[in-house]
């Protein structure tokens, strides 16, 4: 099979890259890959009882987890 040159992962919730079905199906169809994460705006909103969606520990539980994935990448 060729591989294409360029991939996409968008990670949405599996921030490990073993055991991660997303970015093993692209690392084998894809010569380089670039990962993308976004980060929902509306989790940043008030709710209708005043509150975000996410709280200041899993914001820096969700940072620590994207640093350490992309230490991991540049690993590899």
């Amino acid at each position: 099979m060729n591989k294409k040159d360029n991939g996409l992962v968008w990670l949405q919730t599996n921030l490990r890259l073993q055991s991660n079905s997303s970015i093993e199906a692209a690392a084998s169809a894809c010569k380089s890959l670039a990962f993308l994460y976004i980060l929902p705006e509306h989790w940043f909103e008030p709710t209708s009882w005043g509150f975000t969606r996410i709280g200041e520990h899993r914001l820096r539980f969700l940072v620590d987890s994207l640093i350490d994935l992309k230490r991991n990448l540049e690993k590899q």
